[in-house]
């Protein structure tokens, strides 16, 4: 069977093929619906017999129409060569059936195996084979949320249309903010609850209008994140808000600022050397920054992350767990994160007084973070509430 990158170099030939001859084909995104229950239930090697057996069950299938890969985790992916849409339906539908029919037997657990399938036709070179792998993908998305083991074809809604459009005008924006300064900071005061004493401020990132006029970033980071931005924001964002610590601080020694770095960030191997830069500088010490990493990003790339932190740690900088509480939550992976600061979720605060469930999550969040917060460290350790 297939891999992904062979399945990748397949339909890069196929897109040339029918733009020549002025055929049709298909991409259908095929993917499992509730595997998860089958490797919760009985093990991964478990769910290693049920992946082979809908691979052969998918390769019978097929047949002759196309190619079958193993795109990844319990995605699969079909190349049907040469099909119009009525065809690429029923071939669809063919292999909605033959998965009905597929029972996987582990010990005395019967599965039954149902899939969602999302299809992209092929039949111009207008859209490249990353275009096409979406649209499946986006088409599968869509066939699950509309109640799974069902098939769903890609189309372009006028409001996909309007949202494209309003993209590309974020990202001439966001390119002319880059270029030409045209971002501005706030700073958020944060105040410890027992003394009333203000610890630091968080910076908090605006775009700013021809006019002047301020947009917040809920309006335009989503447009950054899909068209490769946001590594130039977060260098902005750190110079200038290093930058202008260094400024205030002059009048305010004790001034200290908290960041909001995205997961791009976290990837790069260069952050811990950026900061440095900066910090040297602007004669800002290291231990006047605190950097904020979201929960979910903390989650999915842990090994990654928790080097990077030990990096910022190591020069000096502490560090914040944002929005806790909305993602996995799994104390066990808080122990290996020694930060400084947790920002539980605000529906975690919002009625603390009266509500023994989230006190005991705050209780517990906090003594796991201590413990993983190196002794040198612990002093300086406490939980930040902020309603999200």
């Amino acid at each position: 069977m297939f891999n992904r990158r062979r399945l990748v170099e397949e339909l890069k030939k196929e897109v040339d093929n029918v733009t020549v001859n002025e055929t049709s084909s298909a991409l259908l995104f095929i993917d499992l619906d509730q595997f998860k229950y089958v490797n919760d239930t009985c093990g991964h090697p478990a769910g290693d017999r049920l992946i082979r057996k809908v691979a052969d069950q998918l390769k019978r299938t097929v047949d002759h129409l196309g190619l079958v890969a193993r795109f990844g985790g319990d995605e699969f992916a079909v190349l049907a060569i040469g099909v119009k849409k009525r065809k690429a339906k029923e071939l669809a539908e063919k292999i909605l059936e033959d998965m009905r029919r597929l029972a996987h037997i582990e010990d005395d657990h019967v599965f039954h195996v149902h899939c969602s399938i999302g299809i992209a036709m092929i039949d111009s070179d207008k859209f490249d084979h990353d275009d096409l792998i979406a649209q499946s993908d986006i088409a599968c998305r869509e066939a699950k949320e509309s109640g799974r083991n069902r098939l769903t074809f890609y189309s372009m809604s006028e409001r996909e249309a309007e949202k494209i459009v309003a993209d590309v005008g974020w990202v001439n924006k966001l390119r002319n903010a880059i270029d030409n300064d045209r971002f501005a900071l706030r700073f958020q005061p944060i105040v410890q609850i027992a003394t009333g004493r203000i610890t630091h401020h968080e910076v908090l990132l605006r775009l700013l209008t021809d006019d002047n006029k301020t947009i917040a970033p809920d309006a335009f980071l989503p447009a950054a994140v899909r068209f490769g931005l946001m590594a130039e924001i977060d260098t902005w964002l750190v110079e200038n808000a290093i930058k202008a610590l260094g400024e205030h601080r002059q009048g305010r020694p004790d001034l200290r600022f908290s960041l909001n770095l995205s997961a791009n960030a976290f990837e790069t191997d260069d952050l811990t050397v950026l900061i440095q830069l900066h910090l040297y500088k602007n004669n800002v010490p290291a231990e006047a920054v605190i950097f904020e990493i979201t929960e979910s990003l903390a989650v999915r790339h842990l090994n990654y992350v928790e080097h990077q932190i030990a990096s910022l740690r190591n020069i000096g900088c502490e560090l914040a767990l944002d929005d806790f509480g909305t993602g996995y939550s799994s104390f066990g992976y808080l122990q290996r994160l020694p930060v400084d600061y947790i920002k539980i979720d605000g529906c975690f605060v919002r009625d603390l007084a009266n509500n023994p469930v989230d006190q005991k999550m705050v209780r517990l969040s906090r003594r796991a973070t201590s413990s993983a917060v190196p002794p040198r460290c612990r002093r300086r350790n406490r939980c930040r509430f902020q309603s999200t």
